[in-house]
């Protein structure tokens, strides 16, 4: 099981494949593989914006030039993340799911141009609360397939062999594609996608996705409520700023908390790659002179995130990576199990030194 991550333009369109392991990695077109699904983020392209600085470039001229993606996630109503011109370069017949931040779901569907009956507005995550969960069902790719988990958090499992029968879910809108190939998915309302286990589960792949940056304690009841409960944990990918922006606080003080914020949640998630996203110079004309930026370069993003985390004796270390437009990154499900590994290794070692007459073994036991 793996993740491709292809940047889109060199801010925040991204395009998300979460691909069964069953997929020879020599597929061309893995988005095609049944069992696939994909996620279009914040597309803008081309990427003109008249109020945002026109450096980006993007590796496609149109969102036609890729294939259509099962759902496309609008995180905010700014014109750099929901962007009227490039979205609306798609048929308004299209069968993706269109979900994202309440607001942005009203800005998109003022447009008039997609069915309404196909947008969703994601409420915010109440771990245990049922209410703030919905499910799409979709037709399996064969009678014996299972459940695809697709919980701005993401998580994805490969389809399984017993197929989840969680239709009558309350709040769960009814299937907008009775002819897909595609696998059963969900939406949460935590911006993450999920369905629910299957006998003998595959591992699950999670991706956070915050632009902008955000508080640990604001994704904590997600983590505890969703990632815990499906051992989705360690991240595989974190979509992340490593640039500080900081306003004026009369213009709404800090923008983007960058490397400092990403750092808090690496060390908390501990992701196998955290992905740049949002670095660009994307502060509107009105207020650039008076915001204060801070550029972090990879490299030594990178070193700094190392050297902080070995100072707080963390031996697994995230890597941070930039891709540029076209560039494609596979995030593959055994990097993640190593980290797991990991992980318990360390957490067993860390309770012999806390209560070693716990773990202490006879010369018998030894000798077995």
């Amino acid at each position: 099981m793996a993740l491709h991550i292809k940047a889109l333009n060199n801010d925040t369109s991204f395009l998300l494949t979460f691909i069964p392991s069953i997929c020879p990695a020599e597929q061309k077109f893995p988005e095609t593989f049944p069992g696939a699904f994909t996620i279009l983020i914040d597309p803008i392209v081309p990427l003109k914006i008249d109020d945002v600085d026109p450096k980006p470039s993007s590796c496609i001229s149109s969102l036609n030039d890729i294939a259509e993606p099962d759902a496309i996630l609008i995180s905010q109503t700014l014109p750099d993340h929901c962007h009227e011109e490039s979205l609306c370069q798609l048929s308004p017949h299209i069968q993706s799911m269109i979900v994202g931040e309440p607001n942005a779901i009203k800005k998109v569907k003022r447009w008039k141009h997609f069915d309404l009956g196909n947008m969703y507005a994601l409420r915010r995550y109440k771990n245990g609360r049922k209410d703030t969960l919905f499910r799409v069902e979709l037709p399996p790719p064969s009678p014996l397939a299972g459940s695809v988990h697709n919980a701005i958090g993401i998580t994805y499992r490969e389809p399984g062999s017993v197929l989840s029968r969680s239709r009558a879910m309350t709040g769960a809108p009814p299937s907008s594609r009775a002819s897909s190939a595609k696998p059963m998915s969900s939406i949460s309302s935590d911006m993450t996608f999920a369905t629910t286990a299957a006998s003998n589960p595959e591992p699950t792949l999670s991706v956070l996705y915050s632009p902008y940056g955000v508080s640990f304690d604001v994704v904590q009841p997600w983590i505890l409520g969703h990632l815990v409960p499906e051992s989705a944990l360690p991240l595989v990918a974190m979509l992340h700023s490593t640039t500080v922006v900081d306003a004026p606080w009369y213009s709404g003080g800090n923008i983007s908390t960058g490397y400092p914020g990403g750092f808090e949640l690496a060390r908390r998630l501990m992701p196998t790659t955290w992905i740049a996203a949002n670095d660009r110079h994307n502060v509107l004309s009105a207020t650039a002179k008076k915001v204060v930026r801070k550029d972090f370069d990879v490299t030594d993003a990178q070193m700094q995130l190392w050297n902080e985390l070995a100072a707080k004796n963390v031996e697994r270390k995230p890597k941070i990576l930039r891709l540029n437009p076209g560039e494609t990154l596979r995030v593959d499900r055994l990097t993640a199990e190593a980290i797991v590994k990991a992980m318990t290794r360390n957490t067993k070692e860390e309770e012999k030194i806390a209560n070693p007459e716990e773990h202490t073994t006879t010369d018998h036991e030894e000798l077995q």
